[in-house]
């Protein structure tokens, strides 16, 4: 073997030890992404269901917030009917 094919072999053989590091060292950073990942999912997940909550919650408050309404303008118009039923009277005994 000649000077010049054992150092071709060699700066090979050093390559392929370069690419084995950079593999374990890829294979490492895709299992921490992995994890990353699945983590960001679950918060993803959780931040999803809070918000359904949230808005189902948002949904039983304007119902309600309707239902108030509705009870408010009865009694506005039952105090308008009473006044007037009052304002009657008065008129009827000032006559």
């Amino acid at each position: 073997m000649t000077t010049d094919q054992f150092d071709r072999l060699n700066r090979i053989e050093q390559n392929l030890e370069r690419v084995a590091q950079q593999q374990e060292v890829n294979t490492a950073a895709l299992a921490e992404l992995r994890s990353t990942v699945a983590a960001l999912v679950e918060i993803v997940t959780l931040h999803q269901r809070d918000i359904e909550t949230s808005q189902r919650n948002f949904d039983v408050a304007a119902r309600n917030f309707e239902a108030i309404q509705a009870d408010i303008r009865g009694l506005q118009l039952e105090n308008r009917r009473m006044l007037e039923e009052l304002r009657g009277r008065r008129d009827d005994e000032q006559t």
